[in-house]
């Protein structure tokens, strides 16, 4: 049975972590970031390009749509847009920039956003394909009371849209980090409510929760001897004390692997995510998995037992 539900899985490429067709497989899209602009006004991805190409004919032969991520958005962009999507022959892009706060820029990231849409939706027309995919990462800030009609604006024009939690508690400007806390997630043995009050805002905002992806995190941060922050992969957490305390003298880390999503926290969010008829979730990152693909297969397990069509009902109170 085909599932309703998307699980949308960004690559970073971070690792140089070569992915098999058959974790490819398990997505409904694959999003690789970032693409950047090159001093010729052209969207690049030269620095990652023969992995890239590898993965894109992976998700193909997966029947995944492959989509590029950027950051870029000023007007020559749109151009650059449909020119990277036609030479790589891939299925859409992603936005993930950074939220404007004036309102000029924010009626300009609206306007942009449209002619954007209606310029791919034109040349889809015209090769005869079905329709590009776009869709945006919202920024983990906080939202303004007045963003309501922004929001909406801007989800008039996407096909979905994500939001990521790496950036809550901004961890790389404290030392030490007075949280403790890995990224927050959706569940925990500990509540974090700022998660589900995002949640609770983006649903009652949008009316379409179907449109909604949910975040799941593959990784945490960890302080470093100089005492600023880094990242640490599931794939990399260490799996015994021995284990743990080589690593924190060789390479001077202290973290807690426990922290870590886990399989458990990862079926919780999968429960908690498609009872409220959200209608996806987004994953960063896809290669920080380790080799077993224990958070992945939780993901998918978790959405297989909600891949009935998403109403859009509401289950907050708004």
């Amino acid at each position: 049975m085909k599932c309703d539900k998307r699980i949308v899985g960004y690559y970073s490429s971070w690792q140089n972590r070569y992915l098999v067709e058959d974790q490819i497989s398990n997505f409904t899209h694959l999003i690789f970031a970032f693409a950047e602009m090159n001093s010729d006004g052209q969207l690049s991805i030269d620095h990652k390009k023969d992995m890239f190409l590898i993965l894109k004919e992976k998700a193909r032969r997966a029947d995944v749509k492959v989509m590029i991520s950027t950051d870029y958005y000023f007007r020559v962009f749109i151009e650059a847009v449909v020119q990277f999507i036609n030479r790589y022959r891939i299925d859409g892009v992603d936005f993930n920039f950074e939220w404007s706060k004036n309102q000029k820029d924010k009626a300009d990231d609206v306007i942009l956003l449209k002619e954007i849409r209606t310029r791919l939706d034109k040349e889809a027309k015209l090769s005869g394909r079905s329709p590009y995919t776009v869709s945006m990462m919202v920024p983990s800030t906080n939202l303004d009371p007045d963003d309501e009609i922004y929001l909406n604006a801007l989800l008039g024009y996407l096909d979905f849209m994500s939001f990521h939690t790496m950036n809550y508690y901004k961890y790389w400007k404290y030392a030490p980090n007075p949280y403790g806390k890995p990224p927050p997630s959706v569940y925990s043995e500990s509540p974090k409510p700022r998660v589900n009050q995002k949640l609770n805002y983006l649903a009652c905002t949008t009316r379409t929760p179907s449109k909604l992806n949910i975040p799941v995190n593959f990784y945490k941060f960890i302080e470093t001897n100089a005492s600023k922050q880094t990242f640490l992969p599931w794939g990399h957490r260490p799996d015994s004390e021995k284990e743990l305390k080589e690593y924190d003298d060789e390479e001077r880390h202290t973290f807690d692997y426990d922290l870590f999503e886990n399989e458990k926290h990862v079926q919780g969010s999968m429960f908690f995510t498609f009872r409220r008829d959200f209608g996806g979730v987004a994953i960063w990152s896809i290669e920080f998995d380790d080799n077993e693909m224990t958070l992945t297969n939780a993901v998918v397990t978790g959405t297989k037992k909600f891949c009935s069509k998403t109403r859009d009902k509401i289950y907050y109170d708004c």
